[in-house]
């Protein structure tokens, strides 16, 4: 007789399932969602920086053509949608450094400062490098 015949037998298991509400119903799903979701206006707004800079290199007629494109009503609406969303990814983005747990290896002392001061160091670490970038990209240096 074989080995195989005489394993355990197999433990009865649930069909998989979604969780109800999917992706939407928990606030959890939705938040990840909605952080997933950055990544599409961050690349339309990245492909629009890419047609600026062909239109830079093009010349002054297609500098000017751009930027009158920009000028637009949709245009405008599309970049503030853009911005929101990108603001929305730097926050987030920076809070996750209050989350991670920190390894625990012999007595672990309690942090020097209270964890919500410690969680908005990081915001404030990206408003900086944020605002040198813009000080940089718009030219004021």
């Amino acid at each position: 007789m074989s080995a195989k015949h005489f394993g355990p037998p197999k433990t009865p298991c649930a069909p998989a399932r979604k969780p109800s509400g999917f992706p939407l119903g928990w606030y959890r799903y939705r938040n990840y969602t909605i952080f997933a979701a950055t990544c599409i206006p961050m690349a339309i707004a990245a492909v629009e920086l890419i047609v600026g800079i062909r239109a830079l290199g093009k010349g002054e007629a297609a500098w000017d053509a751009w930027l009158a494109s920009l000028a637009t009503g949709p245009m405008r609406a599309l970049n503030i949608v853009c911005l929101l969303f990108a603001i929305y990814f730097a926050f987030r983005f920076g809070w996750v450094g209050r989350k991670i747990a920190a390894g625990r290896i012999g007595p672990v002392p309690k942090p020097p400062l209270p964890m919500p001061i410690l969680g908005v160091a990081p915001l404030g670490g990206f408003a900086t490098l944020w605002l040198i970038l813009f000080i940089i990209l718009g030219g004021f240096v």
